[in-house]
């Protein structure tokens, strides 16, 4: 990001929900983050134990998909 990198004090606006990076020219940028990782900066959720929890869902859909997890 070549505004950051010219300036590194440059204030940035980080929308979450919108999933939006807003730049001081107007300029807006998508976030491409999960929701367990959303979630957990939205509400203040830290710890791998936390974010394990709160996306469980896309945790078990994960070991599905890998070969090594299956019988066991």
């Amino acid at each position: 990001m070549a505004m950051v990198e010219a300036d590194p004090e440059v204030e940035l606006t980080v929308d979450l929900d919108a999933r939006k990076i807003h730049l001081p020219d107007g300029t807006d940028m998508d976030i491409d983050i999960s929701e367990g990782h959303r979630n957990a900066l939205t509400h203040g959720l830290v710890g791998l134990h936390t974010l394990l929890l709160n996306t469980w869902d896309e945790v078990a859909e994960t070991a599905e998909r890998l070969p090594y997890t299956k019988n066991f």
